[in-house]
């Protein structure tokens, strides 16, 4: 078995370039086996994931008011325009360091136990170091007020807070580790990638087989996974 396990740490810290290296690395360890298949007639190739991580998606980005007029002769005026996709695939392989690898030295020097402010690395500093890190390795910035939104914890807070606690009422979205989450919540307007949570998703996942025609032919339409366990014995008994 070959796992690619990272694709779902990058998803849980809604880490978009992350998600896009640890997916490229995974491809090419396929090709490598899906060569491996052809070569080997008695082989079954099975690709498939045990759940959806992050919820991801492209969305629209925010442009300079753009006006379309309309068949009946009216105008309509939008500041949003779909985001460009290609412009924002660039953007990530350009990223250098994880979000992980910007922000965890700096909250590890941040807070002692219980998210208490360490006297001896002030806050403001941990901002100058955010800044910098994401100017070094991403095509986009943070100003101040970003940077002290993705490291600010309250003093006194028993547990780390959600990324965007709702005054109704306790926030949908679930972070897996709330300081990545909240960087990339604050590139959002510069990367156009959202997310629906920092954890795993109920959104079916793909199955794809390749080799001995009798079991990989099996592999359609929908079903649940514990038939695909089924299948691996079958094979494994054939």
């Amino acid at each position: 078995m070959v796992e690619a396990g990272q694709i779902d740490w990058g998803a849980h810290d809604n880490d978009g370039a992350y998600v896009l290296r640890a997916m490229q690395s995974a491809d090419e360890t396929l090709a490598y086996l899906m060569d491996y298949a052809d070569a080997h007639p008695d082989t079954l190739l099975i690709v498939t994931a045990d759940h959806e991580t992050g919820g991801m998606g492209f969305s629209c980005g925010q442009i300079d008011d753009a006006t379309m007029e309309l068949p009946s002769g009216a105008t309509h005026t939008t500041p949003f325009d779909f985001a460009v996709a290609t412009e924002s695939f660039d953007d990530l392989t350009e990223q250098t360091m994880s979000y992980a690898g910007m922000v965890d030295s700096i909250t590890a020097d941040l807070y002692l136990e219980d998210f208490e402010p360490n006297s001896e690395y002030p806050i403001e500093d941990g901002i100058q170091e955010l800044i910098a890190l994401v100017d070094e390795h991403t095509g986009h910035s943070l100003s101040e007020e970003q940077a002290m939104q993705v490291l600010h914890v309250e003093p006194t807070t028993a547990t780390l807070p959600q990324p965007q606690p709702q005054p109704q009422g306790p926030d949908r979205f679930h972070p897996h580790d709330t300081f990545r989450n909240r960087l990339s919540m604050q590139l959002v307007d510069d990367t156009h990638l959202l997310w629906s949570t920092g954890t795993h998703t109920s959104t079916p996942v793909p199955i794809m087989a390749m080799g001995k025609p009798e079991f990989a032919e099996q592999v359609r339409g929908h079903g649940h996974s514990v038939a695909i366990g089924a299948l691996i014995f079958a094979a494994l008994n054939d």
